[in-house]
């Protein structure tokens, strides 16, 4: 089995950035210049500068960071994406996007209804706060689908979450892996 790699980046700065990176790379690495979410639609990304790391569909005002720049950015939905691929399955779902993880899942439902994702890893952390969405939220978005939620710890191992908690509630980055309740880890 070849494996491949779809990546999305919906700015074009930072997208033009990636393409120079992988140009003479393996044609299993699929780029592609929009941002996935729970519907399809047009939304405004943010920046301080071109090609920022920091460029998100959120301000950042309260951090003082200027985010005077921005650009119109399509998104997209998993379900549609995989439809129009042919991509019947996915081993790893690896999120990071500034707080809309629950939208990218939630635009995935038909890929999750068919049990077709195996392993997801996310972020959880002060952008969850502007995006007012809690691990609760989370939690029970993962038990729906017969998925358990692993805490990424500092010295790499996993932590498993046997049951939602308030105390989980704590907006500080923090890593976690959700995965098939039938899969060994």
């Amino acid at each position: 089995m070849i494996a491949s790699l779809h990546c999305f980046e919906p700015s074009i700065p930072t997208f033009e950035l990636l393409l120079q990176r992988f140009k003479n790379t393996d044609e299993n690495i699929i780029l592609n210049n929009f941002a996935l979410g729970a519907q399809e639609q047009d939304a405004t990304l943010y920046y301080d500068k071109q090609g920022s790391s920091l460029a998100s569909l959120r301000r950042l005002d309260h951090f003082n960071i200027s985010f005077e720049q921005s650009q119109k950015v399509h998104i997209n939905t998993l379900d549609t994406y995989c439809k129009m691929h042919n991509i019947e399955h996915i081993h790893l779902l690896k999120l990071d996007v500034e707080g809309h993880e629950l939208d990218v899942l939630n635009g995935a439902l038909e890929l999750f209804a068919k049990n077709a994702i195996d392993i997801v890893t996310f972020e959880f952390g002060g952008c969850n706060i502007d995006t007012k969405t809690y691990f609760q939220d989370f939690w029970y978005f993962f038990k729906d689908k017969n998925m358990s939620i692993y805490r990424i710890l500092p010295n790499s191992k996993l932590y498993k979450i046997p049951e939602y908690r308030e105390f989980y509630e704590q907006f500080v980055t923090t890593n976690y892996v959700a995965t098939k309740d039938n899969l060994r880890l």
